[in-house]
Parts: C-alpha cells; sequence; structure tokens
C-alpha cells in the first residue's frame, strides 16, 4: 500500500519510505506509485503467510518508467484536471440522485391525489374523502404451533440475515402486507416473501375488499415520512396509530385506483431506472 507524502512524521518498520532525488516530481512519484503498473508489478514478490511481505530489493530493483521533468509535470497537471472534473461529476450525480428521490416522492404524492388520472377534473367532483382506518386495520396474526416456517423479521426482510425457524408463532401467509409499527422506521410497509411467523415489531395490514390493495400501499407508501417524523414513545419510538387511522383518503372507483396504481409504477420505474444507471 501506498501512502501519502507528510512533511515531518515517524514511519514504523512496515513501510518502505521512497523520497524523490531530484529526478521525480514529488507528485508523479506518488501517482506512479499508486498506479497499477507498479502495484502489481511489485506484488508479485510478496511472500509469507502470516505477515506477507515485499523484500526491499525487489522495490529498489523494479524498473520505474522516467519521463522528463516537464513531462512529469505536465501529467501531474492532467491528472488533477481529471480529478477534479470527477469531484464535479459526482457531486453533479449526488445532486441529481437527490433530484431524482424527491421526483419519486412527488410522483406517489400526485398519485393519490388523482393528479396522474386522465382527466383529473372527473376525479377531483367524484373523488370521496374517508380516513385510512375505515379502510385498513392493524391486526395480529393467528397464533400456530408446531409447524417450522421462516420468522419475519426486518433484517430477514430487508435480506441482511439468513431466515431464522421456528415452530409457533403468529401467522402471516405468503404475500400478505406488514407494517412496521416499532423502531426507527415506523411505517414501512412489507410483503411476506413465504409463510412464516410474525415479528414482534410487526402488524398485518387488513385492507378491506372494496379498494384496491395496491393503492392503499401507495397511500402508505407516500405518507411514510409523515408517519416516520410523527412516531410516539422515547425508548422505543412506535408507529403513532392515531396519526395512521385519521390520515384522509381520496377515493373513486376501484378501477381508477388501478389506473393510478399502474401509472405511479410506471413513473418510478422510470426514475429508478435513470438511478441504477447513475452507479
Amino acid at each position: 500500500m501506498v501512502t501519502a507524502q507528510y512533511e515531518n512524521a515517524i514511519a514504523s518498520t512496515g513501510f518502505y519510505v521512497v523520497t524523490s532525488n531530484g529526478s521525480y516530481n514529488s507528485r508523479f512519484l506518488f501517482f506512479l506509485l499508486t498506479s497499477t503498473y507498479v502495484v502489481d508489478g511489485l506484488n508479485q514478490y510478496i511472500k509469507g503467510d502470516n505477515s506477507p511481505s515485499i523484500n526491499n530489493c525487489h522495490i529498489e530493483n523494479f524498473l520505474y518508467p522516467l519521463p522528463p521533468i516537464k513531462e512529469q509535470c505536465r501529467i501531474v497537471a492532467e491528472i488533477d484536471r481529471l480529478f477534479a472534473l470527477i469531484d464535479i461529476i459526482e457531486e453533479g450525480k449526488a445532486s441529481l440522485e437527490d433530484a431524482i428521490k424527491q421526483a419519486k416522492r412527488k410522483v406517489l404524492e400526485l398519485a393519490v391525489n388523482g393528479k396522474l388520472s386522465d382527466d383529473n377534473r372527473h376525479y377531483e367532483k367524484y373523488a370521496q374523502t374517508t380516513i385510512l382506518g375505515n379502510l385498513c386495520k392493524l391486526v395480529d396474526g393467528s397464533k400456530i404451533t408446531d409447524k417450522e416456517m421462516p420468522y419475519l423479521d426486518v433484517k430477514y426482510l430487508r435480506g441482511k440475515s439468513e431466515a431464522q425457524f421456528f415452530n409457533e408463532g403468529q401467522f402471516v401467509p405468503k404475500g400478505t402486507n406488514i407494517i412496521l409499527v416499532d423502531g426507527e422506521n415506523s411505517g414501512e410497509v412489507f410483503t411476506a416473501p413465504a409463510d412464516g411467523y410474525k415479528g414482534s415489531t410487526f402488524k398485518l395490514l387488513n385492507i378491506d375488499s372494496s379498494v384496491y390493495p395496491e393503492f392503499i400501499l401507495l397511500f402508505i407508501q407516500t405518507n411514510q415520512l409523515k408517519l416516520k417524523e410523527s412516531k410516539v414513545g422515547s425508548a422505543i419510538p412506535h408507529l403513532n396509530k392515531k396519526l395512521f387511522k385519521s390520515l384522509e383518503i381520496p377515493l373513486t372507483s376501484y378501477e381508477e385506483q388501478e389506473e393510478i396504481v399502474d401509472k405511479a409504477k410506471t413513473l418510478v420505474s422510470f426514475l429508478d431506472k435513470i438511478l441504477i444507471n447513475l452507479v
């Protein structure tokens, strides 16, 4: 590994100190030593299992390119220019990522308020307002014993851990929507990837059959930030269930709800593709 040059420093025995004898521009020397050519070239001489190292003679006898000082300075200037350009691109990328995330939130907001409908005036005229609590209940799963199934906790649902298997618990059928009601991200919704037992921090979303389920999920997602910022409790924050139930939701026909969800998905998918291609 090559590290930067310091004015006054003491190197441990694990370092080989390199200084220019006047033939090399110091910054060119640093760029050279961190290049693939030198790193890969010297790595072939590494020996040892417990503490692999390179013998000093290999470093000293390695062949290093030596362009004229003026050319070294030109190369350094060009590298600096490219690094500065990369920094600008990275800053622009971060700004664009933030703008796309804001656009996604705006798309969801417009969708649930009928702004993406073919006839917005029709939506505004016939949409009826009700509260979320009339359409969606937070319930526990039925108790099941003597059947081995995965435990659906947050880490497993986010793909950050392997499933634990229990023989009893509150049953959640595959495809069921569950909402996080305890913890920092209260209000986040997941879909059970398999039959399993509900984690203690979740409730099942029992959605009324008169409404399109994905429209309700879209509405909850639109209000997720509000739910997250309105948690109750100090030691362990909880979902503000009173706020959850009281959220006002505009409704028209089941068919229009499906149409709204489809349009929102199309737009969000397009924005997600842009995000993926920024990586």
